[in-house]
């Protein structure tokens, strides 16, 4: 399980860390078109680590889970989460929304791979994954903060 959450956590982030870059580069992001996070780094950090993870881990589980009523292949349960979550994350910050829809995907192919073991299995390791994804940015956040 170790290796699988390190492997999809690089997996995830790499590709999200070039397409930030990407955007970054191109004009499209700049420090001002992410999402804002104010309060002290000692709120944020575990907001940033645990609760957002935890809670979208979550609600990703239940959106699969009501997905898979209009679609049973894997990949396409997939390709439509991420993009409600690259949907719900562009509210806060429409480039964010770009950045994220890869990292989604990972997280349901993830979710989707393990909960065939279990449901408890499938939302741990997602939630690892999801963790390992915003760690690097959880770093960044805190030191503008």
């Amino acid at each position: 399980m170790r290796k699988y959450i390190l492997r999809m956590g690089l997996i995830s982030l790499v590709p999200s860390i070039i397409i930030a870059l990407l955007l970054a580069v191109s004009g499209i992001a700049d420090e001002g078109s992410g999402p804002d996070f104010e309060g002290p780094a000692l709120v944020v950090l575990p907001l940033v680590l645990i609760a957002g993870p935890a809670i979208e881990t979550l609600l990703l589980a239940f959106t699969l889970w009501l997905l898979s009523f209009f679609a049973k292949r894997k990949v396409v349960l997939a390709l439509v989460s991420a993009l409600i979550w690259a949907g719900l994350h562009s509210l806060a910050a429409p480039a964010w929304g770009l950045v994220v829809f890869w990292p989604f995907f990972v997280f349901s192919c993830s979710y989707l791979a393990w909960r065939e073991r279990s449901w408890g299995r499938a939302v741990w390791v997602t939630f690892c994954i999801h963790v390992f994804q915003n760690v690097l940015p959880g770093i960044a956040i805190v030191s503008t903060l």
